[in-house]
């Protein structure tokens, strides 16, 4: 106040002296330069009046200037200590004539006052010398009014760098003296804040307390403060006590304010909480100590008291306390408007005031609420002491059975503060408690964030945050280490731990079908940076559980160095490897490599649970060495395994998808190579649908193939060797987005330089009689689907066959629906076939043991259910031994398990044949067969090796049968039909020469003889013949098969009995020029391939014998000693001849004709014999027939004839 005494002083001196020198009509501004001197020289300042300036002397003195400016001191911060836009005093004029200053109105406009402290700790308001500043006596100065308008008043100190600045002063002030009393009202602005008051001032009494009452508001009401009390304004040691209370509608209102006192923040529409706020405390400051002994608020629900004492010295020493019943949190949260922008930090802020601080504090809270529940008892004691400041007894209840506690000591090294403590977190339900403090857990399945038990130790600073010595279990797992967090503008941590008994898939949301961005998940490493050292043991994930994982690395500027990455007995496998990225944030390349092993896939398989079609611990063991490097568009690839015996090599490029990213697969430029040296051995791995092969025809199978293409359309350009071949692709396919085969168009080339080491090295017992078949070559075009498949331009050979024609797969591999089959149909041209060459050669054993074995076990005719479709071969020739069927072309229609056979036609035995006929699954036959034109002696020669019988024939057959196994069906063969022979001529059998020569037989010797000759050798002319075929389960008859032969007829029967692969031919041949001579028997029996061929002529024999006998009796009788002509013919030859020798056999008769057994006629017994009569032996039950008549012998005609001459009756024997 004294200095604003001497601030008016100037100003009245000014006015008066004014007074002195002229009346009031004079045009002071002549003078304004004597004034600005006079008024410099006495304030030691400059003072200038830039704008007009009167005086006035009645009715009272009065003087008024414009833009007036004081200058500051030299080197002060600012130009002019006071500037003035305008300054109006009035002063009231007979006081002053008794010394007094009573100044009516003292008004000053847009004053600017810039109050300055300098190093040395003086004032720029000190004017002039301490003596003239303290001479003269005391003057009588009153303010009836004085005001304020739009004023400004900055301080500055440059001992303690304290700036300040009050703006938009107005104010109204009245004084009685410069001794008080003093009352203020008006308002200002202290840096963003709206400050209204009202100060009473009570008179100042030299060692007396000066009462003083303020009453101020800020933001227009928003926020009352009222002080009462009293201030001891020694100036050696200033005192004062008093009550403070505070009123805020909304505590937010008190927090608007506070957040005013920034200078960035302008907003004075702050956040409510609906929380109004009272204090009310007690107050005493005296000298170096400060006592507030009462302090009391409520706000909302909350109550609190509390009190402190603190000494001010070297060491600031202080005790106090604060208990609060309770603290709505969640009402401050729900309200709180956060902004960062009115946010401030000091970069550099001055902590060494902690070092002078010494003492304890007590803080209690009884209920905090926060997400409407409660955390209670929460405790702390604060000591400083040495500088720094101990945290003890510190903890707090918390929702979810949970516990917190720590301690720690905060110091000031090198003014920088630091944090040293230990923390320990107990929870029964760690999944409450962090639902409390609003962690969304959701996604984290049920009965998991149980128990929680947690310890460690903690050291921070203002650069670092470093957690160590971590000890600590959650449900299952354990874990222990320490991790560290850099507090910088990029953050950056540190984390060496070790984590076991760990399920992953405890704490994992549901499967989420949208797929993740990756590369927005790498950019987020580029973020920050971290050193890492991770150890899991006994980790579970995805089902499975993995023995050990080792992880270390850094992560430095976007850059990432995965130095280590260590797996141990994931299912089985064991894996280390690398990875390098670079540029993580805008375009992330990488490069990795790791090998991967495991002794068996059997671990993986039980981990995954996937079914395989083969033993999957036959598969053996596994290696994969991988290298790649790219990045999300485009990578490259390097991998070389082996699985068991068999190796498999993957290079190449792939690409990313349009606008899309790895592993989203566009394009892809790979080479693959695999082999194995034993397609046995591949076999044996994967359990393959094949038969091995021997070990003499085992080859190694190798793939060697090019795809590049898009994942949707692929071109494939490989060979696939094996077996001694090689099968090259080389097309287009159309994959789906499951990478799974949807079309394809292949050129497909098989090529071998041996078809049988080919067919017997993909493990087909295939055992030819010839055993060069020579090459096969087999070139197509292959397209369609992996269910539908049509195969074109068929062309090659297989061996010495060649082969053309087109077919088609269909519904092989597809979900049919009931009722739907695949099926197929082929179209194939074919030239020469010799079935033999194909046929495994005839077994080196006796004949009898295979033939007619009919087998018992069922057909595979189910197959017959699984396809439908249509077989159509024309072929040049199809050959087997002798068998020549010559252009054979037929169709086979397999339809709903039923297979027709059409328009079988082509030529055997020089005859036309045609078959027609169908076979089902349930074992069901029906064919017509029509053979007609066919050579006799062809098909009798290939049929039986020998060609009796020249001419041809005509057969027709209709063949029904059911049976599931051969012998089932050969045993219900059913049908008729019938076999018609042309004219031709019996090779063999001369009947002419038989009947003619009979005539000139002149005994039994002669008569064998000539049958020896006719029955082995030359030619029977016949006029054809038919028999009717019948087929009765199994048994084929052919009767009568009746022959007219020339000098003779047949009538023959013939049984087959298919079942036991046998047959019986029965009939005779009557002399058709001696009709009294007895037939010659015929009797084929035995298995149809060696069957057994006897003549019976023993009655021709004897009835010669009689003729013989009768005609020598008669000639012995009459005289004439010879036979005579007894068979009506010429006389016999002469005596001595013994008839006509035999014949050689006509051209072509030569054949070889079947066996005939030879059987003794009588004693003694001639080869002859044994052929014309064989005996057949009859079963042993068998009763001799009694009755039978036999012809007479001629020794019966003998014994007659001497009986007659004789008269000698005939004995009874």
């Amino acid at each position: 106040m004294k200095k604003l005494g001497i601030i008016a002083g100037i100003l009245l001196v000014l006015l008066i002296g004014g007074a002195l020198v002229a009346p009031s009509f004079v045009d002071w501004n002549k003078y304004k330069a004597e004034i600005e001197t006079t008024a410099s020289d006495l304030s030691e300042r400059t003072v200038k009046i830039n704008g007009d300036l009167s005086l006035a002397i009645l009715p009272s003195p009065a003087f008024s200037a414009e833009n007036v400016s004081v200058s500051n001191v030299e080197d002060g911060d600012a130009e002019n200590f006071v500037t003035l836009k305008s300054v109006d005093v009035n002063v009231a004029f007979f006081p002053l004539l008794r010394g007094e200053f009573q100044v009516k109105k003292f008004i000053l406009v847009e004053p600017v006052i810039a109050l300055e402290v300098d190093a040395n700790g003086k004032g720029n308001w000190e004017f002039g010398s301490e003596s003239n500043s303290d001479s003269g006596g005391t003057t009588e100065l009153s303010f009836e009014q004085f005001q304020i308008e739009n004023g400004q008043i900055s301080y500055q100190d440059f001992t303690s760098n304290v700036q300040e600045v009050l703006r938009n002063i107005n104010a109204d002030v009245s004084m009685e003296s410069l001794s008080g009393p003093f009352e203020i009202d008006g308002n200002v602005r202290y840096k963003n804040l709206p400050v209204s008051a009202q100060i009473m001032i009570g008179r100042i009494r030299e060692g007396r307390k000066v009462p003083i009452n303020i009453a101020s508001s800020l933001m227009d009401n928003d926020v009352e403060i009222k002080f009462s009390g009293g201030v001891d304004i020694d100036s050696q040691s200033p005192a004062g006590d008093g009550k403070i209370n505070l009123v805020a509608g909304d505590v937010g209102d008190l927090m608007t304010a506070v957040s005013l006192l920034d200078t960035a923040n302008t907003n004075l529409n702050g956040p409510k909480y609906n929380q109004p706020l009272t204090l009310e405390t007690t107050v005493a400051y005296g000298g170096d100590a400060i006592n507030i002994s009462t302090f009391e608020f409520e706000m909302g629900e909350s109550r609190g008291s509390g009190n402190l004492k603190a000494t001010f010295g070297a060491l600031t020493r202080f005790e106090g306390g604060l208990n609060v019943n309770s603290f709505d949190l969640d009402s401050f949260l729900s309200a709180a408007a956060v902004d960062e922008n009115n946010s401030s930090n000091d970069d550099n802020p001055d902590y060494s005031y902690l070092k002078d601080l010494e003492g304890a504090f007590e803080f209690k809270l009884g209920a905090l609420q926060y997400n409407e529940k409660i955390a209670s008892q929460l405790e702390m004691t604060l000591t400083a002491n040495d500088g720094g400041i101990e945290f003890s007894n510190a903890g707090v209840n918390m929702p979810g059975g949970s516990d917190l506690s720590w301690n720690g000591v905060l110091s000031l090294p090198e003014n920088k503060p630091q944090f040293i403590g230990d923390v320990k977190l107990g929870s029964g339900n760690l999944r409450a408690f962090l639902e409390w403090l609003k962690v969304d857990v959701s996604t984290i399945p049920t009965g998991r964030l149980t128990r929680l038990s947690y310890a460690s130790a903690v050291r921070a600073d203002e650069n670092l945050i470093q957690v160590y010595g971590i000890d600590g279990a959650l449900d299952t797992f354990q874990f222990k280490g320490g991790l560290s967090y850099a507090l910088q503008e990029r953050p950056s941590f540190g984390i060496d731990a070790e984590i076991s008994n760990l399920n992953v898939d405890n704490y994992l949301p549901e499967q989420n079908d949208e797929p993740l961005d990756l590369k927005e998940l790498v950019a987020m490493l580029a973020d920050f940076d971290a050193n890492y050292n991770i150890k899991m043991n006994s980790l579970t994930t995805t089902g499975i559980a993995v023995k050990e994982v080792n992880l270390r690395g850094e992560l430095f500027d976007g850059n990432l160095n995965a130095k280590t990455i260590d797996v141990t007995d994931y299912a089985g496998f064991d894996l280390n490897g690398s990875l390098i990225g670079n540029s993580l944030k805008d375009d992330p390349k990488f490069e990795t490599s790791f090998n991967t092993t495991a002794s068996s896939l059997v671990p993986l398989q039980r981990a995954y649970r996937f079914k395989t079609d083969f033993d999957i611990a036959d598969v053996g063991s596994v290696a994969v060495n991988t290298h790649m490097n790219g990045n999300f568009e485009a990578m490259n690839v390097d991998i070389k395994s082996t699985l068991g015996s068999s190796k498999i090599d993957v290079k190449g490029d792939v690409r990313s998808e349009t606008l899309k990213q790895l592993p989203e697969i566009g394009t892809m430029d790979l080479n693959i190579v695999g082999s194995n040296p034993s397609l046995a051995s591949l076999i044996d791995q994967f359990d393959l649908p094949r038969t091995k092969p021997a070990a003499a025809d085992d080859r190694q199978i190798s793939i060697n193939s090019s795809i590049k293409g898009t994942k949707g359309l692929v071109d494939v350009d490989g060979t696939l060797a094996l077996a001694g071949g090689e099968i090259a692709l080389k097309g287009r396919t159309n994959l789906t987005a499951e990478y799974e085969i949807s079309s394809f168009d292949m050129a497909v080339d098989l090529s071998g330089p041996d078809m049988r080491e080919f067919i017997r090295g993909l493990g087909i017992d295939f055992r030819p009689s010839n055993t060069e078949l020579g090459p096969i070559e087999l070139k197509m075009t292959a397209s369609g689907n992996m269910s539908d498949i049509s195969l074109k331009n068929i062309a090659g050979q297989l061996g010495p066959t060649k082969i053309t024609g087109n077919g088609d797969l269909r519904a092989l591999n597809a979900d049919l629906a009931p009722g739907q089959k695949s099926n197929f149909e082929f179209t194939m041209v074919l030239d020469q076939i010799p079935v033999k060459d194909f046929m495994e050669p005839e077994p080196e054993v006796p004949v009898e043991e295979d033939w007619g074995k009919w087998s018992e076990e069922p057909m595979e005719l189910e197959v017959l259910n699984e396809y439908d479709g249509t077989f159509s071969i024309t072929a040049n020739a199809i050959q087997y031994d002798d068998y020549n069927f010559e252009n054979p072309r037929f169709e086979a229609v397999l339809k709903d398990g039923v297979i027709n056979i059409n328009n079988f036609t082509g030529k055997l035995f020089g005859g036309d044949v045609n078959v027609a006929g169908n076979f089902n699954s349930t074992g069901d036959l029906k064919m017509d067969l029509a053979l007609t034109g066919a050579t006799l002696a062809e098909a009798t020669s290939t049929f039986a090796g020998i060609s009796p019988v020249s001419g041809s024939f005509d057969m027709n057959q209709s063949i029904t049968g059911k049976g599931v196994s051969q012998r089932a069906l050969i045993s219900s063969l059913n049908g008729d039909g019938e076999v018609v022979a042309s004219p031709g001529a019996i090779s063999g059998l001369d009947i002419p020469r038989l009947s003619e020569q009979l005539n000139d037989l002149s005994n039994q010797n002669g008569f064998l003889s000539l049958l020896t000759a006719t029955l082995s050798g030359g030619e029977t002319p016949y006029q054809g013949g038919n028999s009717i075929i019948t087929m009765k389960n199994g048994f084929i008859e052919l009767s009568p098969f009746d022959i007219k032969m020339l000098g003779a007829d047949s009538a023959v029967n013939m049984a087959i009995n298919l079942a036991e692969w046998n047959l019986n031919v029965t009939g005779d041949m009557a002399l058709s020029e001696h009709p009294d001579a007895p037939p010659i028997g015929l009797n084929i029996v035995g298995d149809l391939h060696n069957p057994q061929i006897k003549y019976n002529t023993k009655a021709l024999e004897g009835f010669i014998g009689q003729k013989i006998a009768a005609s020598l009796l008669q000639n012995m009788v009459e005289g004439n000693g010879g036979l005579g002509n007894i068979f009506g013919g010429q006389p016999a030859a002469p005596s001595g001849t013994g008839g006509t020798a035999p014949q050689s056999p006509p051209a072509g008769g030569t054949a070889q004709m079947p066996k005939v057994e030879q059987e003794p006629l009588n004693e003694p017994q001639s080869p002859l014999e044994t052929f014309i009569e064989p005996e057949l032996e009859e079963p042993a039950s068998k009763a001799p027939v009694e009755d039978e008549k036999k012809p007479e012998s001629v020794e019966d005609l003998g014994t007659k004839l001497l009986e007659r001459l004789f008269n000698k009756p005939p004995t009874n024997d």
